[in-house]
């Protein structure tokens, strides 16, 4: 599926006459625990385990990089190249609710532990000054 959505990607893009979009695949939901992922999922084996596979998988099949939690990313990254993106959501400010989220990071321990990009939603979606609530995570991403 990742190679044929990397040759459409590829084509389309030289058609249009512009550089192709990145494609980056989803390892483990950022919301999934350990219970999830053996006993709803049926999948054996941790979840670290889980997400190393999947984003090996993924570069094998000719993906730009994954979608998982920040605290996989160094894990990640010794599987990989070095060009391979990790983009981490479950980012949460200090002090924040993490609502479903099970496997979260602060934007700074985020960019320590080797993200590429952030996925921020309701810290900032929900906050009560949603602008002030962004250049405050901006801020600890830097």
């Amino acid at each position: 599926m990742i190679e044929a959505a990397k040759r459409g990607l590829i084509e389309g893009a030289k058609q249009a006459g512009v550089k192709p979009a990145k494609l980056l695949a989803i390892t483990q939901l950022t919301s999934t625990s350990q219970a999830v992922l053996n006993d709803e999922l049926g999948i054996e084996g941790t979840v670290m385990a889980s997400v190393k596979h999947l984003a090996s998988l993924a570069e094998t099949s000719g993906a730009d990089g994954v979608v998982a939690s920040a605290l996989e990313a160094p894990a990640i990254s010794e599987e990989v190249a070095d060009d391979f993106l990790i983009v981490t959501p479950g980012i949460r400010p200090q002090n924040s609710a993490v609502g479903d989220q099970v496997r979260v990071t602060t934007p700074d321990q985020a960019k320590s532990l080797g993200s590429s990009a952030i996925v921020v939603g309701r810290p900032i979606t929900q906050a009560a000054d949603a602008p002030a609530a962004y250049q405050q995570i901006l801020q600890q991403w830097r």
